[in-house]
């Protein structure tokens, strides 16, 4: 449990967004340096997230699976340089960062705080992107002018 908290406090990561309190901010996919894969989960890995056994991003898969009608075998993916620039590189028509509606080879930028949502309306996954490292410095700069 402390490596997990450790990996929370250091990585950037994906953590979920719910209508549910009892399930938001729950499900977390660490995005670690180098490229991670975002699709549908089919064969094995579907068998295992369905048995709960998949660790999104801990193991050296460095793959996210989910599940839903609208998510794309190869849906995006996410580079991570140095665990502070993080890109989405989308390969999919159901694909909004931030609101914006990405198309096929576009390329976004994803910044602390951004909402990204992966399918459609009725099976979507919404998650946030927290980058530590920015979310801290904008505490630093508040807590700052605050002084001011």
């Amino acid at each position: 449990m402390a490596e997990i908290q450790q990996q929370i406090q250091n990585v950037p990561h994906l953590s979920n967004i719910s209508n549910d309190p009892m399930i938001d901010g729950r499900v977390i996919h660490f995005l670690m340096p180098g490229k991670t894969q975002v699709g549908a989960a089919q064969g094995p890995l579907l068998k295992s997230l369905l048995d709960g056994m998949h660790t999104s991003g801990l193991d050296n898969s460095l793959s996210i699976a989910l599940m839903g009608h609208s998510v794309d075998q190869t849906h995006c993916a996410i580079t991570n340089e140095n665990n502070s620039v993080l890109t989405l590189m989308n390969m999919s028509q159901h694909t909004c960062v931030g609101g914006d509606v990405l198309h096929p080879s576009d390329q976004h930028p994803l910044q602390d705080g951004a909402w990204v949502l992966f399918g459609k309306s009725f099976d979507r996954h919404v998650y946030e992107v927290v980058v530590r490292n920015e979310r801290c410095m904008l505490l630093w700069l508040l807590w700052l002018l605050w002084l001011l």
